[in-house]
């Protein structure tokens, strides 16, 4: 019982906060890759692929588990 209040829990609920976060990702939000790339999400498609700008006139698709729910861009070259 121990264990699941202290490893198995937190666990669960940081998972599901995390799909949260993708699944409510919107248009022109900044979001950062698992892969640690900086972007705004210009498009987000039903299967699960998200289109991000990079840089001006430069597009890149990645799926939604490849953005960041933990960490936030805060100035980033865009």
């Amino acid at each position: 019982a121990i264990l699941y209040f202290f490893i198995i829990r937190p666990h669960q609920k940081n998972q599901k906060e995390a799909q949260n976060f993708r699944n409510s990702l919107t248009v022109v939000q900044e979001v950062i890759t698992i892969g640690g790339i900086f972007g705004v999400v210009r498009n987000v498609d039903m299967d699960g692929v998200v289109t991000l700008e990079v840089a001006s006139g430069v597009k890149i698709r990645v799926h939604k588990d490849g953005i960041n729910p933990v960490a936030s861009p805060v100035g980033g070259d865009k």
